[in-house]
C-alpha cells in the first residue's frame, strides 16, 4: 500500500502547473505579444497558485481533487481506507494542541468512508467501516457533535455488536445530552464485555449520581406540590368560613418564582382564631409603579400597612419625585369582580395543579392557558368596571369580604392614588361614576 502525504499531493500540483506554464513560454520564445509576459508572472506569482501551496487547505478543492484522482488512481479503497484513517488519526493528535484539526479529521473518516463503501462488501472493508465510524464518533464527540457521534456509533455497533470504543463514545455522549438513562443502559452493555473499563465505570457512576438527584428533585417537587395544595385547600375553608370569595390566577403561570410567591396561608399562629395571611398587590397608576406586601394578616388595618409604606415625614418613595404619596393624603380603591369565581375547592386548587402540568408540558400547553386565562379575563372585563373606595380603617378581611368582590389569582389588588392628584381625577372621570364606599 502507498501513503500519500498532503505535502505529495502539493508537490505533485506544483510540479504539473510549472511544467504547464514552462511549455507556453517556450512556445511563445522571444516573441511575447504584448502583456503576455505580464499576465504569465502575474499568474505565477499569485498567492493561491497551486505551485507555492504549503498544504492542500491551501488549494482550491477543484485542483486537490485532480490531483487526487490522479495519485489514487492505483489504490484499492481498502488502502484508501487506511490512508484516511491513518491520515484522521494524525490529525486528531494534532486537536489536543489546535481544535481546528478535530474537523480536518473529522473530514478525512468522512472521504474514508466514501470510498471504502465504492468497493464490493468483504471482512476486511466491513470492519475497515467500523473502524472508520468508531473515529468518527471520537472526532465528533470532540466537536461536541453528540448526535452525530450517536448516529456514528449506532452504525458500527450494527456492523460490530460489542464494540467497547463504540459503546463508551456513544455513552459519552449520552451523558452529554443528559440522557442519563440511556448512557446508563449503554456502560452496563459495554461493562459486560469489559467489567474493569475504566472510562465506562466513569460514565456508569456519573449516571448514578445524575439520576440520583433526579429522583431526589422529583420527589422534592412532588413534596411541594402536595404542600402548596395542601395550604391552598386550608385557605379556600378559611375564606369560605369569612365570605370571601377565590377565583382563578391572573399571572403567568410559567413563572414559577412568582407563582409560589403570589400564594396566601393559613394563619395558624392566632389558634382558634384562624385567619389568613395574604400577599396584597398596591398599584400606583400614576407612576407605573407597584409594590407588594408578603405577610397582610386580613385581622391587619389597611390604615398600619400605609403608614409604614408612606410615613407622613418621608422619606418618600424614589419614584415619588413630588412627595404626594403620604399616608394621610392617599384615597384607595378595590376592583369589583375583575374575575368569576370558582365553585368549589376543587376548581379553585385546580387552577393551581394546571399550571403545574403547563409548567411541565411545554410552552405550547402554557400558551394554550393563557389563552383560555385571557378569555376569561376578557369575558369579565368587558362588563362595566366597577370600584369600592376603601376607608383605609378597613381591615383586610372587610375588604376582601365585600359582597361584590372576587380576589383574583389568590393576591389582593388595589389601587392608590393621592386624593387632589391628577391622576385621581382622571380615574374618576373614566370610571363613570361606578364607585361604591366601603366603610369599616
Amino acid at each position: 500500500m502507498v501513503s500519500i502525504s498532503e505535502a505529495e499531493v502539493a508537490e505533485a500540483a506544483a510540479s504539473s502547473a510549472l511544467e504547464t506554464e514552462i511549455d507556453k513560454a517556450v512556445k511563445a520564445g522571444k516573441g511575447w505579444k504584448e502583456g503576455e509576459r505580464e499576465a504569465y508572472l502575474k499568474r505565477v506569482r499569485e498567492e493561491e497558485h497551486p505551485m507555492f501551496a504549503e498544504s492542500i487547505d491551501e488549494m482550491d478543492p477543484g485542483v486537490v481533487k485532480a490531483f487526487q484522482d490522479l495519485t489514487y488512481e492505483d489504490e484499492t479503497p481498502l488502502s484508501l481506507g487506511e490512508h484516511f484513517k491513518q491520515l484522521g488519526n494524525d490529525r486528531f493528535k494534532r486537536g489536543k494542541k489546535n481544535a481546528m484539526y478535530f474537523r480536518h479529521a473529522q473530514q478525512a473518516y468522512t472521504e474514508g468512508l466514501r470510498n471504502v463503501r465504492l468497493g464490493e462488501e468483504t471482512p476486511e472493508l466491513t470492519a475497515m467501516v467500523v473502524a472508520l465510524l468508531s473515529n468518527r464518533a471520537m472526532a465528533n464527540l470532540a466537536l461536541k457533535n453528540y448526535g452525530s457521534c450517536r448516529k456514528d456509533c449506532d452504525e458500527a455497533l450494527a456492523l460490530s455488536p460489542g464494540h467497547v470504543k463504540c459503546l463508551y463514545r456513544k455513552g459519552k455522549a449520552e451523558l452529554m445530552l443528559r440522557r442519563h438513562g440511556e448512557a446508563l443502559a449503554v456502560c452496563e452493555e459495554g461493562l459486560k464485555i469489559d467489567p474493569s473499563n475504566t472510562e465506562l465505570l466513569k460514565i456508569k457512576k456519573e449516571c448514578g449520581r445524575a439520576l440520583k438527584a433526579a429522583e431526589d428533585a422529583t420527589a422534592a417537587l412532588n413534596r411541594e406540590k402536595e404542600e402548596r395544595l395542601e395550604r391552598l385547600a386550608a385557605v379556600w375553608d378559611e375564606c369560605e368560613a369569612a365570605g370571601v370569595k377565590l377565583g382563578p390566577s391572573g399571572f403567568d403561570e410559567s413563572n414559577h418564582e412568582q407563582r409560589n410567591a403570589f400564594l396566601p396561608m393559613a394563619d395558624d399562629e392566632h389558634g382558634d382564631k384562624g385567619g389568613v395571611i395574604w400577599p396584597v398587590l398596591l398599584l400606583y397608576p400614576q407612576y407605573g409603579q407597584s409594590d407588594l406586601i408578603q405577610a397582610f394578616r386580613d385581622a391587619d388595618m389597611l390604615a398600619e400597612h400605609l403608614a409604614a409604606a408612606f410615613p407622613e415625614e418621608g422619606p418618600p418613595a424614589p419614584w415619588d419625585t413630588s412627595f404626594e404619596y403620604r399616608c394621610s393624603e392617599l384615597v384607595i380603591y378595590l376592583p369589583l369582580r375583575p374575575v368569576e369565581p370558582s365553585p368549589s375547592v376543587f376548581d379553585w386548587v385546580a387552577e393551581f395543579e394546571k399550571m403545574e402540568a403547563a409548567k411541565v408540558s411545554g410552552a405550547e400547553e402554557m400558551s394554550r392557558r393563557s389563552k383560555e386565562r385571557a378569555a376569561a379575563t376578557a369575558a369579565a372585563a368587558a362588563r362595566p368596571q366597577r370600584w369600592a373606595r376603601v376607608h383605609p380603617g378597613c381591615t383586610l378581611l372587610r375588604i376582601l369580604s365585600f359582597e361584590d368582590h372576587v380576589v383574583a389569582g389568590a393576591t389582593p389588588t388595589l389601587l392608590l392614588f393621592p386624593k387632589d392628584g391628577q391622576s385621581h381625577k382622571d380615574f374618576l372621570r373614566d370610571s363613570g361614576g361606578r364607585i361604591f364606599t366601603l366603610d369599616p
